[in-house]
């Protein structure tokens, strides 16, 4: 039986902001997969976020999966670490301007 995949304690209240700036969010529980997937309001855009504590580090599983994701996408980036709700923000209001 697979054990159940860790949560950073900072993920739910990042989940939570945004939610409320009107983003849809899943959170995603494969092996290696970001911890999230964000749409935006009026899904223009979706992101994929990876949540980490202050000093947190990818797992070797998630460290395979962004080099993967870096080799078939090359530079046009929809995938983020983020370690707060201001970083999280941050990038929604970035990708809105796209």
């Amino acid at each position: 039986m697979r054990k159940a995949a860790k949560r950073d304690a900072n993920e739910p209240e990042i989940v939570s902001a945004l939610r409320r700036a009107g983003c849809h969010v899943q959170r995603n529980s494969d092996t290696g997969v970001p911890d999230l997937t964000v749409t935006l309001p009026g899904g223009a855009s979706v992101l994929y976020m990876e949540v980490k504590s202050l000093r947190g580090k990818l797992t070797p599983a998630e460290a395979k999966w962004w080099a993967d994701y870096e080799e078939v996408c090359g530079v046009i980036r929809s995938a983020y670490i983020v370690r707060s709700i201001d970083c999280a923000l941050a990038l929604v209001e970035a990708h809105r301007r796209f």
